[in-house]
């Protein structure tokens, strides 16, 4: 259980995402070391963030060349080369990673994932389908709701300062959603953490 946010902002053509640090279950709770919010590898202008198994975390952390960017067209990565190049790539690392399952006859991942990359954000559910939202800001996890209606809310606030917003709502009437929350950018290496 977690609570992820992303926002595109215009502003500074880039995209902030934050995430919670709680790992949980139904009956406890450990505060995470490893990130939910976390940088690509080799790729500093993409950033991930995950829901539901920590695991997914562990393999998308340390592989390299999640983003395509086609050689004759350098760094010309949009929602169809996210949907043609990327998405099977990640369930090509969840198999050899054996973090792949079943849901309604449909093979998932053991999580979704917020996926930003320079001044583009992407909802990649556990099934593999790539989701852009026309109001510029993502959410998901046990909090979602609560993100969702603080985010909303604020268009108005600087995006740190709405993510921040976002994810303490969710901490407070969510569950399993817990500090310190860490918030990263595509535009450079600022990590943020709020207490």
């Amino acid at each position: 259980m977690t609570c992820i946010v992303g926002i595109l902002d215009r502003n500074d053509d880039c995209v902030y995402v934050g995430a919670d640090s709680l790992g949980s279950s139904w009956h406890d709770q450990f505060l995470l070391k490893n990130r939910k919010v976390f940088k690509a590898k080799d790729n500093k202008n993409c950033i991930m963030a995950i829901t539901g198994m920590v695991k997914i975390q562990n393999w998308l952390s340390i592989e390299e060349d999640l983003i395509e960017e086609v050689k004759h067209l350098k760094n010309e990565v949009d929602f169809d080369s996210i949907v043609k190049y990327t998405v099977p790539k990640i369930f090509e690392l969840a198999k050899k990673y054996n973090d792949i399952t079943t849901v309604d006859f449909m093979t998932c991942l053991s999580g979704s994932l917020l996926l930003a990359y320079k001044n583009q954000l992407y909802w990649i559910e556990s099934n593999g389908q790539v989701m852009e939202s026309q109001d510029d800001y993502f959410a998901d996890g046990s909090g979602i709701d609560f993100a969702f209606g603080v985010l909303s809310q604020t268009r108005e606030k600087p995006t740190v300062e709405r993510i921040s917003a976002a994810l303490e709502a969710a901490e407070m009437h969510g569950r399993g959603i817990k500090r310190p929350f860490y918030i990263l950018n595509t535009k450079n290496e600022d990590v943020i953490e709020i207490k």
